[in-house]
């Protein structure tokens, strides 16, 4: 048991340690939404028109945040596994984290689409243009929009269900960090302190297990 313990808890460093980077890029990338936003709305008498600005961040979050989201939720369904040997209160956790993991491509091709259909909708309007509701509410952005509200979906119902089982490395460990980090991790802009209380939780955990190839002795 002591040996899945190790293993559980040195995952969950590794989802940890993961999910702070992306917490980190995260709060940047919210900074510089707030300089030059993705999409600004302008009422007119006939309608509102879009100001579709620089696409970065869509990039960003395609290339970086979900191959990121992906790689945690891998450390956390490792972790997971680890302790479900010896723990069952962790086999709804495990199956979830499967779940999130399954949504992902499908937010990935979501986000691409709606990648497409913003340049789509800048070309249409010409360059430098306000974007008209007609140039943007094609096809391809309604594909965006179904696709990224599945995916969406599968991942949130799958990462609740890892918020979870952290809870649960709390309750199996005797250890609060781990509780208090899984709420953390709900909150975007809290969830970098999350991250943080969970590679210190972890931490405290591994230094109360016995040593790596101790041999346990009976009295």
């Amino acid at each position: 048991m002591r040996r899945a313990d190790r293993e559980g808890l040195t995952q969950l460093r590794r989802a940890a340690f993961v999910s702070l980077v992306a917490a980190l890029l995260g709060v940047i990338n919210t900074l510089l939404q707030e300089y030059a936003p993705i999409v600004q709305v302008s009422p007119t008498t006939t309608g509102p028109n879009l100001h579709v600005g620089s696409t970065a961040p869509l990039w960003a979050g395609l290339a970086i945040g979900l191959p990121l989201l992906g790689l945690e939720l891998l450390f956390l369904r490792f972790a997971f596994r680890a302790l479900l040997r010896f723990d069952t209160t962790f086999s709804t956790p495990s199956g979830l984290s499967l779940l999130a993991l399954a949504g992902l491509p499908i937010l990935a091709a979501g986000y691409a689409l709606l990648i497409a259909a913003l340049l789509q909708a800048v070309g249409c309007a010409g360059a430098g243009n306000p974007v008209s509701l007609s140039c943007l509410l094609t096809p391809t952005f309604s594909g965006a929009v179904g696709l990224l509200v599945i995916g969406g979906l599968l991942t949130l119902i799958g990462y609740v269900g890892v918020l979870v089982g952290i809870w649960r490395f709390g309750t199996h460990f005797d250890n609060g960090l781990f509780k208090a980090g899984a709420i953390l991790l709900i909150f975007p802009l809290l969830a970098l302190v999350g991250a943080i209380l969970l590679l210190v939780g972890a931490a405290r955990a591994l230094e109360r297990l016995p040593p790596k190839g101790a041999v346990a002795t009976f009295s």
